[in-house]
């Protein structure tokens, strides 16, 4: 049965996300494009993923627990008035929105450079460490997961402007959080 886009689109908004993305995507093309592009527009500028970072502490009884939190990369295009994700080749581009906590900031930074440096010298330049473990949230909901090929990417505006973000693949990002219950 083929119906227009715009109804397809009006049918997977009322859904759940989690039907949609695991239930209708793979029926076919114009489903697959229809929810990625509902994806894409509507709840990828709401997820924030958090990288949790503990500091080096002299007193083991008193681990220092920081995070980083990134958010996608909004810009606008020059025609619209409104902003976009950056989904540039399957990858979404996050950027460091802010470091907590504010008073352990200087050494939260250390620790994010040192993590820079290390993907430099990796077998796959920029490549961060596939063991690390992302709390990725949308909504109320966070799951903690692997970020699938995350990779030190994208110039943040938080630290000075050389400093980089990071990108992952997003469509097995959110097959993967869905998939988590």
């Amino acid at each position: 049965m083929f119906l227009p886009d715009e109804l397809w689109l009006a049918i997977v908004s009322q859904c759940e996300p989690r039907d949609a993305w695991l239930g209708l995507r793979p029926l076919n093309r114009q489903l697959r494009s229809c929810v990625e592009g509902f994806v894409v527009s509507e709840m990828i500028p709401l997820i924030k993923i958090q990288l949790p970072i503990a500091l080096p502490s002299y007193d083991v009884r008193q681990r220092v627990q920081g995070r980083a939190i990134f958010v996608p990369n909004m810009n606008r295009r020059r025609d619209e008035s409104v902003d976009h994700c950056s989904t540039a080749n399957g990858r979404l581009l996050l950027r460091l929105k802010k470091l907590e906590p504010e008073h352990y900031r200087s050494q939260l930074k250390v620790r994010w450079e040192s993590m820079q440096e290390a993907s430099a010298h990796s077998l796959l330049p920029g490549s961060l460490d596939g063991r690390l473990r992302w709390r990725v949230q949308l909504h109320a909901r966070t799951v903690e997961m692997r970020l699938p090929w995350a990779r030190i990417d994208w110039a943040s505006d938080l630290m000075e402007a050389e400093k980089p973000g990071i990108s992952t693949e997003w469509m097995p990002m959110f097959t993967a959080y869905w998939r988590r219950e």
